[in-house]
């Protein structure tokens, strides 16, 4: 009976001791903005990145220019971003999202964002019946008595 016991503790100490579902993962991503060196080496870095759904993409201008973030769908754009200042935004839609740098056009990047997978769950194992208590057989010592004695 012990060998249930120990297996079901082991069990529940093993599902406690895992992160929750997406735990490990971050939901945050950056992108580098740079201008250093000439035109042509301006760019984003990654200029590709694979993130998944509900995850916050930030773009940091590490360049001395103005620059910006703009989807080439229109859906999002972070207008120019001075030197030193950042703009975020958090996809929530499966998809691939290119994007470029509006007053510098051959700058371009992408974003693909996939649907979060779902763990599957695991079976759990059935209950087992805990022993009903029974009461021993164990005897218990009565009073004792001692013989008596004719007292003359």
């Amino acid at each position: 009976m012990k060998i249930p016991l120990t297996i079901a503790a082991l069990l529940l100490v093993s599902l406690l001791l895992q992160p929750a579902a997406g735990g490990a993962r971050t939901l945050d991503e950056d992108v580098e903005i740079v201008d250093d060196g000439d035109m042509a080496s301006w760019g984003y870095g990654p200029t590709s990145l694979t993130v998944t759904v509900g995850t916050t993409v930030t773009w940091k201008n590490a360049g001395s220019q103005a620059h910006g973030v703009t989807s080439q769908d229109q859906l999002f754009d972070s207008r120019l971003l001075d030197a030193g200042k950042s703009w975020s935004y958090t996809f929530d839609t499966p998809g691939t999202y290119r994007y470029f740098c509006v007053p510098h056009p051959w700058m371009k990047g992408r974003i693909v964002v996939s649907a979060v997978e779902e763990p599957t769950p695991s079976p759990s194992p059935s209950p087992t019946a805990s022993p009903t208590p029974r009461p021993t057989s164990t005897p218990t010592p009565g009073p004792t008595s001692t013989p008596s004695l004719p007292i003359p």
